[in-house]
C-alpha cells in the first residue's frame, strides 16, 4: 500500500511538471512574457552574485523562454552566463547598456545608461578599465560609435557574435 500510495505521487508529480511546462511553453509562444528590458535596482548578477546597480556600466540583462529575467554587472558575466545551460531555457532576449559617444572608459560612474538590443549594439574590446571584473567591454549604440572609440582609446570593434567567442577564449586562458 505504501509503494502504491508513493508511485501515485511521483504520477502526480510528473503530471504537474507537465502542465507547468507546458503552460510556460504556452505563455512563451503566444507572447505573454514580457521581454522588455527592465530598469535594475537591487539585482544581484546572475553570474558573480555583485549588485548590478553599484557596477559601471555598461552593464546587461536577458530573458528566458519562461519569463525569468536575469542581470548582469558587466557584459563579460552576460557572455559567460550564456555558455552554460540554463534550466530556465533558451534566452529570447538580450539587452546591453549603451555609452554615450563620448564616454571617457576611464570613468567608471554608475549612472543608468539606456537599454537596447544587443544584436544591434556595436562593442569595444581591449580597452582596459579599472574595477571591472572580467574582460571589459564597452558597448555603444551604433557600430559607427564603437569602430570611432577603439581608434580613440586603441581597442577593437566587434559584433555580438564575435564579442562571445573573444570573452570565451579569453575565459579558457
Amino acid at each position: 500500500m505504501k509503494r502504491a500510495g508513493t508511485n501515485l505521487l511521483l504520477v502526480a508529480a510528473v503530471i504537474g511538471a507537465s502542465i507547468i511546462g507546458s503552460a510556460c511553453s504556452d505563455r512563451a509562444a503566444s507572447g505573454e512574457i514580457d521581454r522588455t528590458a527592465h530598469a535594475i535596482d537591487g539585482d544581484e548578477c546572475a553570474a558573480c552574485g555583485m549588485i548590478v546597480r553599484e557596477q559601471p556600466a555598461p552593464r546587461a540583462q536577458l530573458v528566458h523562454r519562461d519569463g525569468e529575467r536575469a542581470f548582469f554587472c558587466s557584459i563579460g558575466d552576460m557572455v559567460a552566463y550564456r555558455a552554460g545551460p540554463s534550466p530556465h531555457g533558451e534566452v529570447v532576449a538580450t539587452y546591453v547598456e549603451v555609452l554615450p559617444a563620448d564616454a571617457d572608459p576611464a570613468t567608471n560612474d554608475t549612472a543608468r545608461r539606456p537599454w537596447m538590443e544587443a544584436e544591434r549594439a556595436g562593442f569595444v574590446l581591449g580597452v582596459p578599465r579599472r574595477q571591472i571584473m572580467g574582460e571589459p567591454v564597452l558597448v555603444y549604440s551604433t557600430r559607427d560609435e564603437a569602430e570611432s572609440a577603439a581608434t580613440r582609446y586603441g581597442g577593437r570593434a566587434v559584433e555580438q557574435a564575435e564579442l562571445q567567442s573573444e570573452i570565451l577564449r579569453h575565459l579558457q586562458e
